[in-house]
């Protein structure tokens, strides 16, 4: 079974929103790809006590959740979005194959 990582853009976006598309990527994956596995890469978990920048943890810990996937999809308005292009790069760079703008 392929395991998924999903990067999608979330400055801006409440929760619900971040998972409502969630929701819908993932429901894309299972109807293009059949058996999935989607890795829950939502952090819910607040920064380190000394943390002094807030989205660059964010990353790192998504980065580290990257590290487990078969494929990246890039999902939603991406090309806008820091975490998004630097995940890409990342995959890129580490050989983790990419599907760019799954279903939208």
């Amino acid at each position: 079974m392929t395991t998924f990582f999903i990067s999608q853009p979330m400055n801006g976006k409440t929760d619900e929103e971040i998972k409502a598309e969630r929701r819908k990527c993932e429901a894309w994956l299972v109807k293009a790809f059949g058996s999935v596995t989607i890795i829950d890469s939502f952090i819910a978990e607040d920064p380190l006590k000394d943390c002094k920048n807030v989205p660059a943890w964010y990353l790192g810990e998504s980065i580290r959740q990257l590290s487990r996937a078969d494929v990246l999809v890039l999902w939603g308005d991406w090309v806008d979005a820091r975490g998004c292009l630097i995940e890409r790069e990342v995959a890129i760079k580490y050989g983790i194959p990419i599907v760019e703008n799954g279903g939208e």
